[in-house]
């Protein structure tokens, strides 16, 4: 078995009981290794009073605290960075990670940092071999030429994140190896009955015959929610809904300014927009089934966002942008890609309409969507994983051979 130690984000706690992404990402690597027992896995991650016992038998976790400070030092950080440059920890408790990794590195094969702060490989890394240093990179990170000192090998999950990376800094040489996102499929294929859809329904308000758009995601500028809401006031049909599920930060309390504008602009919309903020990821089907489309706006350069391929699995049509490394993971059957420039409100109503007087259409979609989203399960994605560390580990050890 290999050794590989994470180094998991810290925003949020693993296993992800209060959300996020990338904390998802390696609480299925974890799950799908238990099946499988290729890796002993350690992962460090931010410690929650809520986290149950570990019931892993190939997982250890090591928790640090994550304390009131961290917030303001790492504004603090931000400012030091941009200013003189300088790499100091972007949290506090950073500083008993790295050295935790310099103490305990020679214990694994490699090190998976999944962190997306990419600005801190130099810091972390500094002394520890590059060679012993993977990136699971998901987003566009913080290419430079210095960060590349600190790894060997990079695993971005799309074309796009990695051609991103390389052409921004390209030396010293890296290695680049794309390893896709992987769901949990079985949680949104799951499928209601009529009753039960029609209770659903009637809970949020909704009748039967009203025609549901789904924004599944978090309520920040960058997600575009500010320019859906427009395209439904384009539309203006008091038949379709805008359903819109998510929060800032997830499942933590407090209201950012971002979404109080966003709540303004409901109050302030004579269409019919329901906001249900966070759901917890094994409830999002029940809505997902009552959904004829969903949407996902986004306006920045995206590299895979997860809510793509689990509307997928649920059978839905999607409209997206052409946001980053999105188009790579939307089958083209089963999506449509709007631009995201000045006119997306526009773009966005437009191709929306067209999808609510194509019945046919969409039905067409929803079964490309189910078998396109068949390519991105969580076993696929965790063979693709394991198959990089691998050579990875075989590459070392043939370097380690020849230096004897």
């Amino acid at each position: 078995m290999i050794n590989i130690c994470i180094v998991a984000p810290f925003d949020y706690p693993i296993p992800a009981i209060k959300g996020g992404a990338l904390e998802q990402v390696v609480e299925n690597l974890c799950v799908e290794n238990e099946k499988r027992e290729c890796l002993n896995i350690t992962v460090l991650a931010t410690e929650s009073k809520d986290i149950i016992k570990n019931n892993y038998k190939f997982t250890n976790f090591i928790y640090f605290n994550k304390t009131a400070i961290d917030k303001m030092w790492f504004y603090c950080f931000r400012l030091i960075k941009k200013i003189i440059g300088i790499y100091i920890p972007a949290y506090p408790r950073m500083i008993k990670v790295k050295k935790w990794l310099e103490k305990n590195n020679n214990r694994f094969d490699l090190i998976v940092y999944e962190d997306g702060l990419t600005y801190m490989l130099p810091y972390l890394f500094k002394n520890i071999d590059r060679n012993k240093v993977v990136s699971h990179l998901h987003w566009i990170g913080d290419p430079n030429k210095k960060t590349n000192y600190f790894f060997s090998e990079l695993l971005p999950v799309s074309k796009f994140v990695g051609d991103e990376w390389i052409n921004n800094c390209s030396h010293p040489y890296i290695d680049v190896s794309v390893v896709k996102n992987g769901i949990d499929i079985d949680k949104f294929n799951k499928k209601l009955s009529e009753k039960e859809k029609t209770v659903i329904r009637n809970e949020l308000g909704i009748n039967n015959e009203a025609f549901i758009i789904l924004y599944v995601g978090r309520i920040i500028p960058e997600k575009g929610i500010s320019e859906l809401i427009e395209a439904i006031n384009i539309i203006n049909n008091d038949n379709v809904v805008l359903l819109l599920i998510g929060a800032a930060k997830f499942a933590l309390n407090g209201m950012t300014v971002y979404e109080k504008k966003v709540k303004e602009l409901i109050e302030k919309s004579s269409n019919n927009i329901i906001q249900l903020g966070y759901i917890k990821n094994n409830e999002l089907y029940k809505y997902q089934n009552i959904a004829d489309i969903a949407v996902i706006p986004t306006i920045i350069e995206e590299a895979a966002p997860l809510a793509c391929v689990e509307n997928m699995a649920a059978g839905l049509p999607i409209i997206i942008t052409n946001s980053g490394g999105m188009p790579e993971y939307a089958g083209k059957k089963c999506s449509i890609i709007v631009e995201k420039d000045a006119n997306l409100q526009y773009s966005l109503a437009k191709q929306i309409k067209d999808l609510i007087e194509n019945k046919d259409k969409r039905k067409a979609m929803g079964r490309y969507a189910e078998l396109e989203a068949t390519n991105y399960s969580i076993t696929n994605m965790y063979n693709e994983f394991y198959k990089t560390l691998k050579l990875k580990v075989e590459k070392n050890n043939e370097v380690n051979k020849d230096k004897a």
